[in-house]
């Protein structure tokens, strides 16, 4: 199946509901530690994450609409894309993962696998999602 052919399912998420849920993901990071400080006594300070999105049986595009990006003729759908990142994602920040960080982590995310789908035209539009802030 390619890009081209694959229409999202009625029920897929928008690119807004699937960064506020990547931000979630990748925020339980500090639930984590705390969990960890709860067993050990000893509060994490740094570490390894990674976060997988996969989508078996039909691409990404089918659960993730992501149609209102140009489309690179020929170019097969992906199935799953994961990225893997070193915490604190900000020195500065009292907390492994703080919300900003997590959300450029979750755009990063996106724009990777926006890239690998074969989809062109995006830079605006993740450049709006790394910038706004959930609820907004």
């Amino acid at each position: 199946m390619t890009p081209d052919d694959a229409t999202p399912a009625p029920a897929a998420l928008s690119l807004d509901e699937v960064l506020d849920a990547l931000v979630a993901v990748i925020r339980v990071a500090n639930t984590a530690a705390l969990a960890c400080a709860g067993l050990t006594e000893r509060t994490p300070k740094t570490g390894q994450a990674a976060v997988w999105l996969a989508a078996p049986g039909g691409g990404i595009d089918r659960v993730v609409d992501i149609s209102e990006f140009r489309v690179i003729p020929g170019t097969s759908a992906v199935n799953e894309h994961s990225i893997q990142f070193s915490l604190p994602l900000d020195a500065n920040a009292d907390e492994l993962v703080d919300a900003p960080s997590a959300r450029r982590t979750a755009v990063r995310l996106l724009d990777e696998l926006l890239e690998r789908s074969g989809r062109r035209g995006t830079a605006a539009r993740l450049a709006t999602l790394g910038r706004s802030t959930p609820g907004s």
